[in-house]
């Protein structure tokens, strides 16, 4: 059987002037991680990342466990396939607006209070189109769909779900382990793909995704099977949750 694991980047900048970037604790949860799978001796075949700046600063931070307990972790490939949704872009869109970095709020120019207040009405705002979006009643021009979006993701899966090989180009015996890092709609998609779900159901999964949560698969030639769901051993710090 091969092995696969998906990781959701860390916290990303949600008020920053970059959202596709870590927070301080977002690179925390990211070495946590990283430290937590040294410790448990995790060996990958292959990893793979996502084209998103908040993937590889996740894959970086796990790395860096890696390389100071003295462990092999191959080179990370980047597969455009494995990006997030188009979501942000699509309420751009629908709200008018032609920038992409939609209310990027500086925490520094704004209280506590206020800012939780506008995290509360972009989260509702968004929410009401996002799901408009996903049931196909809202379709921005130049916006990849809901449907695309789950076509790739399932297809680069079904791509990724190949036996790995050694470096003399042999079949490894067990199907090979493959560690990605991606974002919590290809999270949610993928167990979408695995669980025959559809539009709400992949929706308010992408909603509960946690940061360097953990969802494994286990597959063969003709099967793929959920072996575990947005896990997160690694945050034992309640800072970091």
């Amino acid at each position: 059987m091969g092995h696969l694991t998906i990781v959701r980047h860390g916290q990303a900048s949600f008020f920053g002037s970059n959202y596709d970037q870590l927070s301080p604790i977002g690179h925390e949860q990211a070495r946590a991680l990283g430290r937590w799978l040294v410790h448990r001796g995790e060996y990958y075949d292959r990893v793979v990342i996502g084209p998103r700046l908040r993937h590889q600063q996740t894959e970086a931070g796990v790395r860096e466990a890696y390389v100071a307990a003295g462990l092999p972790l191959p080179l990370a490939e980047r597969i455009e396939a494995f990006d997030e949704h188009d979501g942000m872009r699509m309420f751009s869109r629908f709200l008018g607006r032609s920038d992409a970095d939609l209310d990027a709020f500086h925490p520094e120019e704004i209280g506590d209070g206020e800012r939780q207040a506008k995290m509360r009405d972009f989260l509702r705002r968004f929410d009401g189109a996002f799901r408009q979006w996903v049931g196909g009643k809202l379709n921005p021009e130049g916006v990849e769909s809901w449907a695309q979006f789950g076509d790739r993701v399932r297809h680069a899966l079904d791509q990724v779900c190949t036996p790995a090989r050694t470096a003399l180009g042999q079949p490894v015996a067990d199907g090979g382990r493959t560690l990605i890092f991606t974002s919590g709609g290809v999270v949610a998609q993928t167990l979408g793909w695995l669980l025959a779900l559809q539009g709400d159901a992949v929706t308010e999964l992408a909603y509960v995704v946690r940061n360097t949560s953990l969802t494994e698969v286990v597959w063969s030639t003709h099967k793929r099977t959920l072996a575990s769901f947005n896990a997160t051993p690694h945050l034992t710090d309640i800072t970091l949750i």
